[in-house]
């Protein structure tokens, strides 16, 4: 299924903006061992399965359904949100 270009660019600027609101502060994905590029790809791969679910769900772009989908998707691939302060210097920083 391909999803307009418009539609995933909303949803990932509103799983921004919810993160944000969510902790008041930037947060970060994180996995150990887990390489900058790889964190990348599982992000985009879950971005664009959230814009499929909320727009299936008649809520295209529904931050609250957003942000709780993609803690979810993210969760299951083994991520965890943290805050800047809990990760190592060395750490990719994937928002």
């Amino acid at each position: 299924m391909n999803i307009p270009k418009d539609i995933l660019l909303r949803t990932a600027a509103l799983i921004s903006l919810a993160a944000l609101c969510a902790c008041g502060g930037k947060m970060y994905w994180r996995q150990d061992g887990r390489a900058e590029s790889q964190i990348r790809q599982d992000r985009m791969q879950c971005e664009e399965e959230v814009a499929n679910y909320s727009r299936y769900m008649g809520a295209p772009g529904d931050s609250r359904i957003v942000s709780q989908r993609m803690q979810e998707c993210m969760g299951l691939r083994g991520y965890a949100r943290v805050q800047p302060r809990e990760l190592p210097k060395d750490a990719p920083r994937i928002e």
